[in-house]
């Protein structure tokens, strides 16, 4: 678990796995690497939002659909459970975990804009991209890549933050024995956030609002975290 402070990027709580000893340091949460699926869908949507080629109300068509990949080969992706939902709009593709409108919009953004979107979030350095397995194939779009939940935490918490840059830390300041400040590593990412100038602004704020009352939706309305009969409700009204 990762538990981020938005604005700041401190780390309230952060829990790497279960037996901590002399012997076992290996901290999951910021070490390990992991596939993060669905988890993965809000960074590129909001290249798409980007784009203007899409809204949340964006009518998407989710049926039964063929992709044919750069070598030729058809790549037909399911969704989860094997049903399809027809005519939704965005915002209900992204709450519900849709796999088909999600590859559509990752094909018609392009592999390029996606990975550059999703890697620029996630803060991966530009030598690491491709071995964590961020290739220009459709499966990325279900994530397929490898990343470490501190950088997923990152990225969502650059949503929260009006698309301003999150770097996530765990000490604020060091004291003396007489409580002076020895060190302060919260100012000093403070100073280093206001040199970027304007590249500290990731994503627009209006993007990153998109995304925040999308994923608020998710939170409330989402087959994935709510039980069925609510997300029906939602549907239907």
């Amino acid at each position: 678990m990762v538990c981020i402070e938005n604005e700041s990027g401190y780390l309230d709580a952060l829990v790497g796995g279960s037996k901590y000893s002399p012997d076992n340091q290996y901290i999951r949460a910021t070490q390990a690497t992991l596939q993060p699926g669905s988890c993965f869908n809000p960074l590129y949507y909001s290249a798409a939002i980007d784009s203007r080629l899409y809204t949340p109300a964006t009518i998407m068509h989710d049926q039964p659909t063929v992709f044919t990949a750069a070598d030729g080969k058809p790549y037909i992706p399911q969704n989860f459970g094997g049903a399809f939902q027809g005519n939704v709009c965005v915002y209900y593709a992204l709450i519900r975990s849709l796999n088909i409108p999600s590859i559509q919009i990752l094909d018609a953004i392009g592999f390029d804009a996606a990975i550059e979107r999703t890697t620029t979030l996630l803060g991966i350095p530009e030598n690491e991209i491709a071995a964590r397995n961020f290739e220009p194939v459709y499966p990325l779009g279900l994530g397929s890549c490898d990343i470490h939940p501190i950088e997923l935490a990152r990225a969502f918490a650059i949503f929260a933050n009006g698309g301003k840059i999150v770097t996530p830390f765990a000490i604020r300041n060091v004291l003396d024995k007489d409580g002076k400040v020895f060190d302060d590593p919260e100012q000093r990412l403070k100073d280093e956030h206001a040199a970027m100038g304007d590249a500290a602004q990731i994503i627009s704020p209006q993007t990153a609002f998109v995304m925040t009352k999308m994923l608020e939706m998710t939170v409330h309305n989402g087959g994935t975290l709510s039980n069925q009969k609510n997300a029906l409700t939602y549907k239907n009204s």
